[in-house]
């Protein structure tokens, strides 16, 4: 039994298809930028912690947008160097001079 092929039910499928991934792409903006809104009220809020939310709605928006992405990369990258037990950044080198270092002719 051949079947043949129906553009029209193909057509259907597609539009079904898009129509689909509009609204999860949607969802996931609004579910992601409610999360960061919600983080970024929890740093003023002492009882709930901001962070986590923000982690989160990078973590959704991140396979949407391309700055999320790189926002959260760099989290896991700061999260694995604190698990590593290195600082997140070198302290700047202070200008003057270096420790047992004389001041001069008189010191």
């Amino acid at each position: 039994v051949q079947t043949g092929f129906n553009p029209q039910a193909r057509l259907q499928q597609n539009q079904d298809l898009t129509v689909t991934t509009r609204l999860r792409k949607i969802l996931d903006w609004v579910v992601g930028l409610t999360l960061i809104l919600i983080g970024v009220a929890g740093g003023f809020v002492p009882f709930l912690q901001g962070w986590l939310f923000v982690l989160a709605g990078l973590a959704v928006l991140s396979s949407h947008n391309r700055y999320a992405k790189a926002a959260l990369e760099r989290v896991k990258a700061f999260a694995r160097r604190l698990r590593r037990g290195r600082p997140a950044a070198e302290p700047p080198a202070k200008a003057g001079r270096r420790p047992g270092e004389s001041r001069g002719p008189g010191s």
